[in-house]
């Protein structure tokens, strides 16, 4: 029985086509969300590139439309905008006003692709002066004045026509605070993607420089992040995102925390979606540029490796370009 086993797998592997045809797992467009760093301090019709994300750009509010037509016409159906304020202060006040950058993008990728499903980050890190994720009062994060401004934020974003916020800051009560603020504003249609599983990790640095945050950022998020240490924690603050009111589970990083995105694609009742990071991603790139690996394959076979963990949807700065079975 081992011999005939052994010789129907190795039968099986003989033809492309069959290998095809019997993959347990693909990749499609539908599968990923594209990432997206719209930057006012760009002028119209600029873009940026990013030296620790190669390839990755910041773009003006008009530009990243452009971005957004290539994005379209590779089959991608949605997107997840990131804002690089010119002002920022102590409370991230630009953060919600009607002609932020972030809203503004809204509107605009809106008004010419209405069915392009956008997500909104929410968060205040970029906004702030210091870099950190909430407001600072007494050297500690006031969790309770963070959730009211981002409460604000969302609600700003909903009007501008989002169809999903992302919160990422990682405040205790923040999903079950947004879903009342944004109900009680009659935006129940638009969905929650909380950053439910997000680790303090050495995975951030290059998204730190694309969201302009790297110059500012001092110390470390370890009182409001998991440790790398902790997955049982991980699962349990899903799990009260999930009571609160989430309609997704985002684990970050993904590829180094697939035991998580395993556990909870399992026994979770909510879609997960990995968070391939910059790090993660730059790691790839590099490597590839120094001849190390194939950078095509290895990026798609880290993509294929967290559909087979379990995301049901992927945030990858690759989306646009790792081969897929279908657009």
């Amino acid at each position: 029985m081992i011999l005939n086993s052994f010789s129907r797998m190795h039968r099986y592997r003989q033809s492309p086509n069959l290998r095809k045809m019997l993959s347990e797992h693909k990749l499609h467009r539908s599968d990923f969300i594209y990432p997206l760093f719209v930057s006012e301090q760009l002028k119209d019709g600029e873009k940026a590139p990013i030296d620790g994300l190669p390839g990755v750009f910041q773009y003006s509010v008009e530009s990243v439309l452009d971005e957004c037509d290539r994005a379209v016409s590779k089959g991608i159906l949605s997107i997840i905008l990131f804002g690089i304020p010119t002002v920022k202060d102590l409370k991230a006040s630009k953060s919600y006003v009607s002609d932020g950058v972030v809203q503004r993008a809204i509107k605009r990728i809106k008004s010419k692709y209405p069915d392009l499903y956008i997500i909104a980050d929410l968060c205040l890190c970029a906004y702030t002066s210091h870099g950190h994720c909430g407001v600072i009062e007494h050297d500690e994060i006031d969790n309770d004045e963070t959730l009211l401004i981002m409460n604000k934020i969302a609600n700003s974003y909903a009007v501008a026509g989002v169809d999903c916020v992302a919160p990422s800051g990682m405040m205790d009560g923040t999903v079950q605070s947004l879903r009342n603020s944004l109900d009680s504003a009659n935006y129940s249609s638009v969905s929650i993607m909380a950053y439910s599983a997000k680790f303090e990790s050495s995975l951030y640095g290059p998204f730190r420089e694309a969201s302009g945050v790297s110059d500012s950022f001092k110390g470390d998020r370890k009182g409001y992040q998991i440790a790398p240490t902790q997955y049982k924690e991980g699962l349990m603050e899903a799990s009260l995102d999930f009571e609160e009111g989430s309609d997704f589970v985002i684990v970050k990083p993904a590829l180094w925390y697939m035991d998580v995105i395993k556990t909870l694609s399992e026994e979770g009742p909510l879609p997960v979606v990995g968070y391939h990071v910059s790090g993660e991603y730059s790691m790839i790139k590099a490597a590839g540029k120094a001849g190390m690996i194939d950078e095509s394959l290895a990026m798609r076979e880290a993509m294929l490796c967290l559909k087979r963990s379990g995301c049901s949807l992927i945030i990858s700065y690759a989306a646009c370009d790792v081969v897929c079975d279908s657009i």
